[in-house]
């Protein structure tokens, strides 16, 4: 599935791919399908999908991925067209 944005450690990917196994979770570029950074499936905490229906957004969908442990999280937030 091709991904319009991923926001992950104030950095910001546009138009990538996301590829799910039962290794994990990979986020790929694009055009020379290089691994940008992934999760193994252990490492999820908790998913979140949403819309959000502004103007500026055009409906655009949303999909939260909170990765890590107890002690200390990070959230993957991805705009798409699917949901």
């Amino acid at each position: 599935m091709i991904l319009k944005q991923v926001i992950f450690n104030t950095k910001t990917f546009n138009d990538c791919l996301i590829a799910i196994n039962k290794q994990g979770i990979y986020f790929l570029a694009n055009k020379t399908l290089l691994t940008l950074f992934h999760f193994k499936l252990n490492e999820i905490i908790s998913t979140r999908r949403y819309r959000n229906n502004t103007e500026e957004n055009n409906n655009a969908a949303f999909i939260d991925i909170k990765t890590g442990d107890l002690i200390q999280q990070q959230i993957i937030k991805i705009q798409t067209d699917y949901v």
